[in-house]
């Protein structure tokens, strides 16, 4: 996806004037990565901002992944009588999807610190997979001597400059041709653990869910945490859960000079008394972030800078908006129907300057 956003921005700016006013929407994005605004992506976005010398803005959806279970926030320590929520070990259940016909990913951020971190996987029943540390990397070969997962846990990454990033890589859990290695569907237990003093982890499963028009059987996948509650729209800072829908953001909107949009209600009232913020809808990261106090790494972005309408209220999900056909209405929700009226907003308010 990078290349093709980067293109398209490209072509926009080579068909403008030199003194054109541009203002660009991207209403998509991604669950993996920094979430610190040093992606490749992010990166190109921010020095192009910079470069055109405020002609140019760029916004983008905040995500929709809020009540999705893809974000955990391990905070780790060697201390051998940690404070909550600081833990000596953590266990993460990652629950992959059957009959997911594309791989699956978790990527597991870590500060440059973390050189004492070790990684043990196991997969759904069968044993404990030998734990990895800094700078190493292994395969799981199946019985066909073929390997249906990976570990890597580099020195340093290209993806993101503020620490590294451990990448687990699963294929897929069903294939229709038999020749294709699959992985099994299931618990996958992911176990962290550090050697050397205090380190916070987030850990991102990446999207992988059937975009519009498309048939590439995917299959989301998620965090499991007894703990978790279910029932919950925002995180309780007293949760011991490691699974936290505070972090679970857009990863291509957390850069320095561009625009992230979080989604709101049009009326919403305020008898919702277990919400602590009822206009925001359910699925959307909020201001200010309800789970702020929890520790977190250098730079993490996770509450957007604006907000626009995705929902009309707690029980009709969406906005009205103009369909493809002459007169044709259709119904839009989420960040992405919410960043195109700041979009607007914003290209407006040049307009007048």
């Amino acid at each position: 996806m990078n290349v093709g956003v980067l293109d398209a921005l490209l072509y926009i700016l080579s068909r403008c004037g030199p003194d054109a006013q541009l203002t660009v929407n991207i209403s998509f994005g991604t669950l993996a990565g920094p979430h610190d605004g040093s992606s490749t992506l992010e990166a190109a976005m921010d020095q192009l901002v910079e470069l055109y010398g405020g002609r140019l803005q760029i916004v983008l959806a905040a995500g929709n992944g809020y009540q999705l279970r893809t974000h955990a926030n391990i905070p780790l320590t060697a201390s051998r009588k940690p404070v909550f929520p600081w833990m000596r070990k953590a266990v993460l259940d990652w629950q992959v999807q059957p009959d997911d016909q594309t791989q699956s990913f978790l990527e597991l951020w870590l500060p440059p610190d973390a050189h004492g971190v070790e990684i043990e996987v196991t997969p759904p029943g069968h044993p404990a997979l030998p734990a990895l540390r800094f700078g190493q990397s292994a395969m799981w070969i199946n019985g066909a001597g073929k390997p249906c997962c990976a570990l890597i846990f580099p020195r340093s990454v290209a993806t993101g400059e503020n620490g590294t990033c451990a990448l687990l890589a699963l294929a897929g859990t069903f294939s229709f041709d038999r020749a294709v290695v699959t992985a099994p569907s299931g618990r996958w237990r992911v176990k962290l653990a550090t050697r050397t003093g205090n380190v916070v982890i987030d850990a991102y499963i990446e999207r992988d869910d059937i975009v519009n028009g498309s048939r590439n059987g995917a299959r989301q996948s998620h965090f499991e945490d007894a703990a978790y509650d279910l029932d919950a729209v925002v995180d309780r800072p007293s949760n011991p859960s490691l699974i936290r829908r505070s972090g679970s953001f857009n990863s291509i909107a957390t850069g320095d000079h561009t625009v992230a949009v979080g989604a709101t209600r049009m009326s919403h009232t305020t008898a919702l008394r277990d919400i602590p913020d009822p206009k925001w809808a359910r699925y959307s990261p909020r201001v200010p972030d309800p789970d702020r106090t929890r520790p977190e790494r250098s730079d993490v972005v996770k509450a957007p800078g604006a907000e626009g309408y995705g929902d009309e209220n707690p029980t009709l999900e969406g906005v009205t908006a103009a369909g493809t056909r002459s007169g044709a209405v259709v119904r839009l929700r989420g960040t992405s129907a919410a960043s195109p009226q700041v979009a607007r907003q914003l290209l407006n308010a040049s307009r007048r300057r």
